[in-house]
């Protein structure tokens, strides 16, 4: 028998006072990619760097003088990118660093091996240094530029979110590969066959070449622009592919591919690498975090076939590639002792830099350029008046005919005002390429990642010539008044309606209720 009284339970404590359940938590405002101050200021720095070392060196070979800046720039641009990776490896894919690398692999890249034919071909040290002190102010403005620009909502935020049936994806890019090729099949008469052996010959030597100045039929070689929309759109396919058939990603990669080899055996190397890298970029953005290996996977394979075109088609696009396959070899790339050759910029920013302004009666070119640049997009059969070209070419410069020489932004802005006017465009570019950074969201449909992804081949162009801009920024105009303005329409007009069942669609109606 127990004789110790059980203790009374106590009434529990009161809790601590409960709030009243209100809404969930907002989620966290997605942020797009944007330039670490860390990392620009460590790029501003090396920048620094990088000029006392060419100073340094500017008494010696040019070569040696070349070398000495693209090491330090690449050291610099290493080193900032480390700054960068600190936001995460998405932070990494942004149109200013993409444009940024592009100026380098067109300026420096190549001095990174040696160059004697570079070393022949420019008469005094003083033009190369000029030519390099004006390479490192284009880049000091595209990385202050990129500063320039607040982060603010997201351009045209409605239509770049607007959901895209996969069939009306699939259906755009069946539509610019047609268009696209138009150029193509009526300059061969839509004979087929004809048109591999074509693309074997040598550059420039294919029938559906157009004039320089164009007519009517020559609105019909604009719609290749349409082209650049297939790399993209077949990354966008691959990134969400549970989304497509089998059948579907097999015919489009097919077209990818063969667009590949069209570009391959052009011979041109900026539009093989722009192809390359807007595919991987539509990719990159559209594939789940679950693919990151696939994804890097992807991207080695894209960098070694862009390192591969810079030389082989180089050494193959005078001759075809028919020739080429066959064993016949061009000195083009044989004249220097490297492997890697890009496009002679610096030599032409050397050249630009001797005849302006002192061999031009003491006169740059002023707006000139940037006024051409804007008007390109003007067909020619609209403005028969339209300017021809500039009053002086690179190439009359170089006093050389049925060849393009390019030479960067650099050497174009050198042309309209010296060092000032390089400094103005790299602020520019800069600007541009870090305002496009808003267009990148998680809640894009596959034509805003299609129009964000295509920025990329815009940017990157740019970088060779100013003149490239208001061409390839075209397609992503066209996407985006598209989104806007035609697909809610198309959609309006293709809304499934209401069907009634079939046990209702007979009945007759409720008589009114009585008033009994």
């Amino acid at each position: 028998m127990n004789n110790f009284h059980r203790p009374a339970r106590k009434a529990a404590l009161p809790g601590p006072p409960q709030r009243a359940a209100g809404p969930a938590a907002a989620a966290p405002e997605w942020v797009p990619p944007w330039p670490r101050a860390d990392a620009t200021l460590a790029a501003l720095l090396g920048l620094v760097a990088t000029a006392f070392a060419m100073a340094n060196a500017s008494d010696g070979p040019k070569t040696q003088l070349a070398h000495t800046t693209s090491v330090g720039v690449c050291l610099t641009l290493l080193v900032s990118f480390a700054f960068e990776a600190r936001g995460g490896m998405r932070n990494l894919i942004r149109p200013d660093l993409v444009s940024i690398v592009a100026l380098y692999y067109l300026t420096l890249y190549e001095f990174l091996f040696p160059q004697p034919f570079f070393e022949q071909n420019i008469r005094g040290v003083h033009t190369v240094y000029l030519a390099l002190w004006a390479i490192l102010i284009g880049f000091t403005g595209m990385f202050i530029g990129r500063h320039l620009v607040p982060r603010g909502k997201q351009p045209f935020a409605e239509a770049m979110t607007r959901p895209v049936p996969p069939a009306w994806l699939a259906a755009i890019l069946w539509g610019s590969f047609f268009l696209g090729f138009l150029y193509v099949l009526l300059g061969v008469n839509f004979d087929l066959p004809k048109i591999f052996e074509a693309m074997m010959r040598a550059r420039f030597d294919q029938p559906w070449g157009r004039g320089r100045l164009g007519d009517w039929k020559a609105l019909i070689n604009e719609l290749q622009l349409l082209l650049y929309l297939v790399p993209p759109i077949v990354g966008l396919m691959f990134g969400r592919r549970e989304r497509y058939s089998a059948l579907s990603l097999v015919l489009a990669m097919a077209a990818l591919l063969w667009l590949m080899f069209f570009g391959f055996a052009a011979g041109t190397r900026s539009v093989f690498a722009a192809y390359l890298i807007t595919f991987l970029i539509a990719y990159a953005f559209s594939s789940p975090p679950k693919n990151r290996k696939q994804v890097l996977l992807v991207a080695a394979v894209c960098g070694g076939l862009l390192v591969m075109a810079t030389r082989v088609m180089l050494d193959m696009r005078t001759i075809g590639l028919k020739r080429w396959l066959e064993g016949e070899r061009q000195n083009m790339v044989t004249r220097q002792n490297s492997s890697v050759f890009v496009d002679d910029n610096l030599l032409a920013i050397s050249v630009l830099a001797q005849y302006f302004p002192r061999q031009n009666n003491g006169h740059y070119l002023g707006f000139e350029i940037p006024y051409l640049a804007l008007i390109r997009p003007i067909p020619r059969a609209l403005w028969p008046g339209k300017p021809t070209g500039m009053s002086i070419s690179i190439e009359n410069i170089f006093q050389t005919k049925g060849v393009t020489i390019a030479a960067t932004f650099v050497g174009e802005a050198y042309m309209s005002g010296g060092l000032l006017a390089v400094a103005l465009e790299g602020l520019i570019f800069g600007i541009l390429a870090t305002y496009w950074n808003r267009f990148s969201s998680p809640k894009n449909s596959e034509l805003g990642l299609l129009v964000y992804s295509s920025g990329f081949y815009a940017v990157t162009i740019t970088m060779r010539s100013c003149f490239a801009l208001t061409t390839a920024i075209l397609p992503c105009a066209a996407g985006i008044l598209f989104a806007r303005y035609i697909l809610p329409k198309v959609r309006e007009k293709f809304k499934p309606r209401a069907v009634l069942p079939p046990a209702l669609r007979h009945r007759a109606p409720a008589p009114p209720p009585s008033e009994d």
